[in-house]
């Protein structure tokens, strides 16, 4: 008996991770499709308070290598110079007004700025750079340190239906975080500092298209 109950609650456990991993394209498309619109209308803000910030990671990857959000993207990332922190914390009630709540500190490492999509469970994170010698310092991990001249220079272009602002050489800042190969899609890649475990891509697949459930009832609860 007791193996028998063993064996249903193991075909079970499988069942639902097939399920899980067959919606997989469906939850990719949906999550760019939400991205999209956070990237724009947050850049929107920040354009119209004249926050100086550029697109980086994998935003930054998915404008020049895919012109698009990556579809296998989880959120949004843009960073700043330290000084440029107390224009983004006062762009906190325009942001409200666009369904945006910006916090301080994310729910994790608690030194990344977080402006989260009150409408799903999506969100911008901001990175805060601060200028150490021949190096910008990022609060957050040591890997994320940039050279200033990858990032000195930048300008406005035209993406998704908005005006953002980027590195004027985003290939060598890309190559630098993420190695000759960056052309090349790889989910969950974070780069050569980090490595790169399919395992890891294959349990951050399962917990986001976890995520996309509760985006979904987020969604439909939301004022």
């Amino acid at each position: 008996m007791l193996i028998a109950a063993a064996l249903v609650a193991a075909a079970g456990a499988a069942a639902i991770l097939v399920a899980l991993l067959a919606i997989t394209p469906i939850v990719d498309r949906y999550r760019q499709r939400i991205l999209r619109r956070c990237l724009r209308e947050v850049t929107t803000v920040l354009n119209e308070h004249h926050v100086d910030y550029w697109l980086d990671f994998g935003t930054l990857l998915g404008f020049h290598r895919e012109h698009d959000i990556i579809r296998a993207d989880y959120d949004v990332d843009v960073s700043m110079l330290e000084a440029g922190k107390p224009a983004l914390l006062a762009c906190s009630d325009a942001l409200k007004v666009r369904g945006y709540t910006l916090a301080d500190s994310n729910g994790t490492t608690k030194m990344v700025v977080r402006i989260s999509d009150r409408r799903s469970a999506y969100y911008v994170d901001v990175y805060t750079y601060r200028p150490d010698g021949a190096i910008l310092r990022s609060p957050y991990r040591r890997e994320d340190d940039v050279p200033p001249d990858l990032v000195a220079e930048r300008v406005e272009v035209s993406f998704l239906g908005g005006t953002m602002r980027v590195p004027r050489d985003a290939d060598r800042l890309l190559l630098y975080r993420y190695g000759p190969t960056f052309m090349t899609p790889r989910r969950a890649d974070q780069g050569p500092a980090y490595g790169y475990r399919r395992w890891e891509s294959f349990v951050r697949l399962l917990e986001n298209n976890c995520v996309a459930f509760w985006s979904v009832l987020r969604g439909l609860t939301a004022p």
